[in-house]
């Protein structure tokens, strides 16, 4: 009994390993996700006098610092876009993604974008 648990063990660990760093990425994706929801929706409310680009900029760096994402590292993109119904702001974050454990081969990097309709004025 011992001899076949230490055989089946590596395999296990590994795959507990494998499971543990998917469930890490999937939950650093989600914040991304967030952070760009959160950015858009801050330039789409702000009015045209205070620079919305400049605000969701400023939302989506906050965002990336309290969720402990390297912020030199990652990249804002924050535009107006043509949207269905009117104009709108569209907000892509890109990030580096570290490794919590070199189990599996994961993404080395994570990207988010979403768009809300600029409030009229």
């Amino acid at each position: 009994m011992a001899v076949e648990f230490a055989l089946i063990l590596p395999f296990l660990l590994v795959l507990l390993g494998g499971a543990v760093s998917w469930g890490h990425v999937v939950a650093r994706e989600v914040t991304l996700i967030q952070i760009a929801r959160d950015a858009a929706l801050a330039g789409a409310r702000t009015p045209e006098t205070d620079d919305p680009e400049a605000v969701a900029r400023a939302r989506a760096e906050e965002g990336l610092r309290a969720a402990g994402f390297d912020v030199a590292s990652s990249a804002i993109t924050i535009r107006r876009v043509a949207m269905a119904c009117g104009a709108g702001l569209e907000s892509r974050v890109e990030t580096r993604q570290d490794a919590l454990l070199n189990v599996v081969s994961l993404p080395d990097h994570l990207s988010a974008a979403t768009a809300a309709r600029l409030d009229d004025q």
